[in-house]
């Protein structure tokens, strides 16, 4: 299985959507908003640009993608992706790559890179792109097909996968994904709605969730989830049941096969309830290990601080979470304990926006803090931090 990030739509528009106070005098700012490692040291970033003028009356951003060699001390080489209004929603905010040199800049639109990100180019979609995942040479992407104007009256819209086996070069037709809907209205409400779409676990086998909020099971906590072994021709239901009413979910599927949810209900003042669910069985069934239920809605613990962005399993036994205002949490025990790695972010209204793991071992996450990267090479037994040069 490899390993990808969890990518959050939500998180990432709110990353995309930071503006910097102006000050006096005309003055350029740069951050990161997505990061993607090919090996420990080889990787690539994605930068916004925010160019401000003397008076701070009008502002341009600017996307690039840069390089680095150095495991994310230092990004360069940037190539230019688009110049846009700050005011305006961001064109792109996930990054991911093959192992091959094929790059994927994408949400809500997709940039493709064929050449190791040495050039960029818009590519033509159907609708607007929800999630890419890559394994060897295949790719799936996921996109929301609506008009311009259900999206205005936040119509909810059908979700459906297409396929290459090129790297991105050539695209199957369509394939409906089941019992999907898309609402744009829900993905903007960062930062507490969050949602694992696509767990890719080979060429030919995926996991797919639906939202609760879209598909009307919040009160019940059911996230709708089916499973496919023949690349999306027949899926299989293997709903997640949660021990809460559930507003978001993340799903993280370790190595070994088991499946880890973390189900989030409704967030207040910076804090929000959390159930962590176990499967040993490929989502056939599902056993409540930590966090609150319905008989226990009144609970406390590291889980509960902050809201849910992120959820990474390694191995078996470890876990990682965070997201938004959040402290990084790690369980090494399957998920139910739980320790709060308070240093890994620097103050109470930041959190880790995206994590990924090459392996067991090494590990980053890019945190809201500007331009802020954490890293484990020890399976998150200690975590290192360092403020990324994007110049």
């Amino acid at each position: 299985m490899k390993y990808r990030v969890l990518a959050a739509i939500s998180l990432a528009i709110a990353m995309a959507s930071w503006v910097p106070v102006p000050s006096a005098g005309a003055f350029t700012s740069r951050r990161l908003i997505s990061l993607w490692f090919s090996t420990p040291t080889q990787g690539y970033g994605s930068v916004i640009q925010s160019d401000f003028s003397s008076s701070g009356a009008s502002e341009t951003c600017t996307d690039y993608i840069g390089r680095t060699s150095d495991g994310g001390r230092r990004f360069q080489d940037f190539t230019k992706i688009r110049t846009w209004n700050c005011t305006n929603a961001a064109d792109a905010t996930a990054l991911i790559f093959d192992h091959a040199g094929d790059g994927f800049f994408y949400g809500p639109n997709l940039y493709e890179s064929h050449d190791a990100g040495t050039t960029w180019s818009r590519e033509r979609t159907r609708g607007r792109v929800v999630d890419v995942s890559t394994i060897g040479r295949s790719v799936w992407m996921i996109e929301a097909q609506c008009t311009a104007q259900e999206v205005s009256r936040n119509a909810k819209c059908p979700l459906k996968m297409l396929q290459s086996s090129d790297g991105g070069r050539t695209w199957s037709d369509p394939i409906a994904l089941p019992g999907s809907s898309f609402e744009y209205a829900a993905a903007a409400s960062a930062p507490a709605v969050v949602q694992t779409f696509l767990t890719r676990l080979s060429e030919r086998r995926a996991v797919y969730s639906n939202s609760p909020i879209v598909s009307g099971d919040v009160s019940s906590g059911r996230v709708q989830t089916w499973v496919t072994s023949d690349s999306g021709r027949r899926w299989m239901r293997r709903d997640i049941m949660c021990a809460i009413p559930t507003i978001s979910e993340m799903l993280a599927i370790s190595p070994s096969g088991v499946w880890t949810a973390i189900c989030a209900g409704q967030p207040a003042a910076g804090s929000q309830a959390k159930a962590v669910m176990r499967s040993t069985n490929q989502g056939r069934t599902w056993r409540f290990v930590s966090g609150c239920s319905t008989s226990q809605p009144s609970c406390d613990g590291p889980l509960t601080a902050g809201y849910l962005g992120v959820l990474s399993a390694p191995s078996r036994s470890l876990l990682i979470e965070s997201g938004m205002r959040s402290s990084l949490h790690v369980s090494t025990d399957g998920g139910r304990t739980w320790r709060s790695i308070n240093g890994a972010v620097s103050d109470a209204g930041d959190g880790v926006v995206s994590l990924q793991f090459l392996n067991a071992h090494q590990g980053w996450g890019l945190t809201s803090s500007s331009n802020l990267i954490i890293r484990t090479v020890d399976g998150g037994v200690r975590w290192q931090t360092y403020r990324a040069g994007v110049g």
